[in-house]
């Protein structure tokens, strides 16, 4: 186990080493960590004495950095650097079990195509970084070499030698590492970039760049990474010119090189999956806005092709030579939305080992050793939605460690290992996205959140709440059951945070809770902001569409379902369940609607954990709609969410199905002989 730690902790260093400036004092003390938990994992189990030794050079580096100024940090982080590739190189060798991918993720072993997609997004980053190198060095050759020009060729080499140190591509990281030491001298004053020394980099880039060809040749062709360069020679230019010295002849063109670490280039392109020819992704970059451009005119056609496919002129008239064009007409329409969509979709990776890394900030902090484990890291969503999920999944795991997980004296006590165990997994499911977070710890306090919401005015003294509903009462406003308020959490907003960003992006969230066990989130979001599935339903006149994610069922009731209180307020016995009725008529002032409901359809509905039934005159069809804002001219529209033109041209309103929950239901009674608090709108 003390193995596969220290190469967590090692890889984990090489990449805080890759991102750091001389500059950024937040990314030094970044590296200033790593090598404590470098030292801590070291000495923590049986090494060999070469990888003491090499890790010990390393943590040397510790006193050194921000302590003399940007120019003396650049110095070490360049030492440090060469010094963290050959701790890297000699863990490889050692290590007796596969590499794991990351401290967060224990459960996961490096696959082969894994190392290709890695090797697939080094040589897009390094192309483009030598294409600025080019651009540098062609100024610099006729204007002269500003400092800024040197900076900027120093961080293209410096990542490229991080990340092939990274990969175990040994010529190119040595190659990479003895121009930047070169640049490094002429960064800090002690040489000018210009002359013979402008000419190598110039070289060095060109080699670099052909190395990157052939690395992805033997990678689509199944073969071992070897260069054909008289590299020895550049080498030694290289470094006669960092010694302010004539340069040495060129040797004799060194022998072909392969190379084949533990997640080599050849074994990664020998997988089962690889064999015969791998194919590389390639990637380009593109202004956002081009992007949502693109999808607001692919929107707009999804519309006009319902719009002509469902005109009723051409149905009438149409020929089977007509009805099979519009028919591939509906089929390329669908895959350039779903190409459109995918355009914009990214990995949940980047939010989750943010979270994952926080939280374990947040246990040493609140003294709750805790492991988090990640899985679904590939899973894809709306760029726009990663970004806006960040911020309920920050409050939902202070949530968790400061409520969730136990002390490490209670967990004793209780039977458990003291480390919680905090799970972050996301995935799709149907035509959603759900993002799920579970801990191992002491699980909702049904009773304490009940007092709690009672002293609050949340509850009142005689309601009956089920135990769904008990649970969601964490999300209301100013709600926390802490005792004290704590650096962590306890001030009762962000749970709040969580539900109002989650309506936001037309999604729910569920509880499963088990005491003593542990609670369990699901975040279930759409795709995609812009488009959503939903059902269409008729209302009188009017078309109106309820988000697929928030229907339960639908059904026609009888006379002996519907249940009536206080003369006025209607609710439906729905299998033993008692459920308020809404009627939309009456949401909107709609006149001619049905009103016996027994004529009518109810859509059962739920939002923030509430069920609710919503009559309706029927429902029309499920179909997929591009969301229009509403716009200010409007006025109110508490109850709607938005707008989609439909396919026969008419506008059909989106329903906002938490607002409705949230309004109309106060309160929910949890059996059929509970008594019913009267909501705001019937």
């Amino acid at each position: 186990m003390a193995v596969v730690l220290l190469d967590s902790v090692i890889e984990e260093l090489a990449a805080a080493v890759v991102m750091t400036e001389a500059n950024d004092r937040e990314s030094l003390d970044t590296v200033r960590r790593c090598l404590q938990r470098l030292r801590t994992a070291v000495h923590a189990g049986s090494e060999s004495e070469e990888l003491i030794t090499l890790a010990d050079a390393c943590i040397a580096f510790e006193t050194r950095l921000g302590a003399s100024g940007a120019e003396t940090d650049a110095e070490a982080l360049s030492a440090l650097s060469q010094a963290v590739a050959g701790l890297q190189s000699c863990a490889a060798t050692t290590a007796k079990s596969p590499k794991q991918a990351s401290v967060t993720s224990p459960e996961r072993v490096t696959r082969d195509e894994d190392t290709v997609g890695l090797i697939g997004e080094f040589l897009s980053e390094s192309e483009e970084g030598l294409g600025r190198a080019d651009q540098i060095l062609m100024h610099a050759e006729h204007e002269g070499a500003s400092a800024e020009a040197v900076n900027g060729l120093f961080r293209v080499f410096h990542t490229i030698k991080g990340v092939a140190g990274f990969l175990e591509l040994a010529e190119v990281t040595t190659l990479a590492h003895t121009t930047e030491t070169m640049l490094n001298r002429c960064r800090d004053g002690t040489l000018k970039l210009a002359d013979e020394r402008l000419e190598v980099v110039f070289d060095a880039t060109a080699t670099v760049r052909r190395m990157l060809a052939e690395l992805r040749t033997a990678v689509q062709d199944s073969v071992p990474f070897a260069t054909h360069e008289n590299l020895e020679g550049l080498l030694q230019r290289l470094r006669a010119l960092s010694e302010d010295a004539t340069p040495a002849v060129a040797a004799a063109p060194a022998e072909p090189t392969s190379i084949e670490p533990a997640a080599s280039v050849s074994a990664a392109s020998r997988s089962p999956d690889a064999m015969g020819a791998t194919k590389l992704r390639e990637t380009v970059k593109v202004d956002l806005e081009r992007v949502d451009a693109l999808m607001a005119m692919v929107g707009e056609l999804v519309v006009v092709e319902a719009m002509v496919g469902n005109a009723p002129e051409i149905a009438k008239s149409a020929s089977a030579r007509v009805r099979n064009c519009l028919s591939q007409l509906a089929k390329v329409t669908r895959d350039l939305q779903d190409v459109g969509m995918r355009m914009r979709m990214v990995p949940v990776a980047g939010v989750l080992q943010k979270i994952a890394r926080m939280s374990r900030d947040l246990g040493r902090k609140s003294g709750k050793p805790l492991r988090v484990v990640l899985a679904g890291e590939a899973t894809e969503m709306d760029r726009s939605m990663v970004e806006q999920i960040a911020d309920p999944l920050v409050h939902m795991i202070r949530n968790a460690v400061d409520h969730g997980l136990e002390p490490p004296d209670e967990r004793r006590r209780a039977g458990k290992p003291e480390e919680g165990t905090i799970r972050l997994s996301a995935y799709h499911e149907g035509g959603s996205t759900v993002i799920e977070l579970a801990d191992d710890g002491r699980g909702l306090d049904r009773d304490a959140i009940l007092a709690k919401a009672r002293d609050q005015g949340l509850v009142g003294p005689n309601d009956t709440l089920c135990e769904s509903d008990i649970h969601m009462l964490i999300f209301a406003p100013g709600f926390s059951t802490a005792k004290q308020v704590t650096e962590v959490s306890g001030r009762g907003v962000g749970m709040d945070v969580v539900k109002s960003n989650l309506e936001a992006m037309h999604g729910r969230v569920t509880i499963s809770t088990t005491p003593g066990q542990g609670t369990t989130f699901k975040l279930v979001l759409p795709l995609t902001l812009a488009i959503i599935d939903g059902m269409m339903v008729a209302c009188g006149q009017d078309r109106y569409i309820i988000p697929t994610l928030s229907v339960v069922e639908s059904i026609r009731p009888n006379q002996s379902m519907l249940v009536a209180f206080a003369g006025q307020l209607e609710m439906l016995n729905v299998r033993g369940q008692i459920l308020p009725l809404v009627r939309l008529a009456r949401l909107f002032n709609i006149s001619d609607a049905k009103s016996d409901p027994t004529q009518a359809i109810v859509v059962i509905i739920e939002g923030v954990g509430r069920r609710l039934g919503l009559l309706v005159d029927e429902v029309v069809t499920q179909q997929q709609v591009v969301i229009k804002s509403l716009g200010q001219g409007l006025g109110p529209t508490r109850f709607l969410s938005g707008a989609a033109i439909l396919a026969d041209g008419r506008v059909g309103l989106i329903i906002n199905v938490e607002e409705i929950a949230g309004t109309t239901v106060e309160r929910r009674p949890g059996t059929a002989s509970a008594s019913a608090a009267a909501p705001a709108v019937v």
